[in-house]
């Protein structure tokens, strides 16, 4: 079995701790929108549980969270 590599790279412009924080959180930014990119109007409507928000409504309000940290 071959062990796979994977590596951050700071991003430029702000102190190593900080670039290495953006970093990451463009890495599970970047595979949210992939995982979400072809999800149906009933899927985003859909709530993972009975008593769940629906999932698009999670999905705003990621994307309101992160443009407020912005």
């Amino acid at each position: 079995m071959k062990t796979e590599k994977r590596t951050l790279e700071p991003v430029a412009g702000v102190s190593r701790e900080i670039g290495f924080y953006l970093s990451g959180w463009e890495k599970v930014r970047a595979g949210l929108r992939e995982i979400v990119s072809d999800l149906s109007a009933e899927e985003l409507s859909a709530g993972i549980l009975p008593a769940a928000h629906q999932i698009g409504n999670l999905i705003l309000h990621i994307g309101e969270a992160e443009s407020y940290w912005i």
